[in-house]
């Protein structure tokens, strides 16, 4: 009876040889294991490659964005349809954009 030959796990010839060469592309650790006579791909160096690379244990949360203040901010900004209508009018009793932005100063003046 011939004995069987042992199947060569090639996982473990190529982990092996990226041990001793980290910084070897999966592309000439294919090339290189072919000339031993093992069949590999690049990819498959590829792969076993990166499972080799120490796993997170968790994932770094994003910080949450602060939607909130931007919004608060966004609605302190923002001037009503109506209140726009007001100002208008306002500027064309005073007699224009300039009048109305002197009363405007003259009453901030008056109420500081």
């Amino acid at each position: 009876m011939a004995k069987k030959k042992p199947k060569v796990n090639k996982t473990q010839l190529i982990k092996d040889f990226l041990a001793e060469n980290p910084d070897t592309a999966p592309k000439d650790v294919a090339a290189t294991l072919s000339k031993k006579g093992l069949s590999v791909t690049p990819n498959y160096v590829s792969t076993i490659k990166t499972n080799l690379k120490p796993k997170t244990k968790g994932k770094k949360q994003a910080a949450p964005k602060k939607k909130v203040a931007a919004q608060q901010q966004a609605a302190a900004d923002q001037i009503s349809l109506s209140a726009l209508l007001e100002a208008k009018k306002l500027a064309a009793k005073l007699g224009g954009i300039a009048e109305a932005k002197q009363a405007i100063g003259a009453l901030a003046q008056l109420t500081d």
